[in-house]
């Protein structure tokens, strides 16, 4: 293993020698030898077999949950610039029934500034400060059907 390849003429013929000669030190012809001396007598370009081994990773949590946050922010505020009054949107729930709701956009987006909770036709919706979020009017399946839906009057 080299630090840094220099690709002068001597080190390019020391690259075709053998592997146990080609990886003994530093290689003293280099043209830039100079520039890659240490002041403890060592260089920058020394060539030596070294044996590498995965160190074991610390896991933190909070480095995985600053990332996925990173993400979702990012991807919230993607969905805010694609949502205006009209447009239809669905989102992931936990109901039995659906996998996701869908709904016809009635309100602008906002982005809220701190944390609330909208009550909407005897629901919550929790939102936290910083969310976007926007109001609109539920779809419902149509019965006996695959993918069609109707806009009701609950918002």
């Amino acid at each position: 293993m080299r630090r840094f390849p220099c690709f002068c003429k001597p080190c390019l013929d020391k690259m075709k020698e053998p592997i146990e000669l080609r990886y003994t030190g530093t290689n003293n012809n280099c043209e830039y030898r100079d520039i890659f001396n240490k002041s403890d007598g060592t260089s920058y370009n020394d060539w030596k077999l070294i044996k590498l081994s995965p160190k074991p990773k610390q896991y933190r949590e909070e480095d995985d949950l600053a990332q996925l946050e990173a993400t979702v922010r990012g991807i919230r505020i993607r969905m805010a610039g694609q949502m205006h009054v009209g447009v239809f949107g669905a989102y992931i729930t936990d109901d039995e029934r659906y996998d996701y709701y869908i709904f016809k956009c009635t309100v602008a987006p906002k982005q809220s500034d701190g944390n609330k909770v909208f009550r909407r036709d005897g629901n919550d919706f929790p939102v936290k400060d910083g969310e976007w979020y926007c109001e609109g009017m539920w779809l419902d399946k149509v019965p006996i059907t695959s993918n069609w839906h109707v806009v009701t009057g609950q918002k």
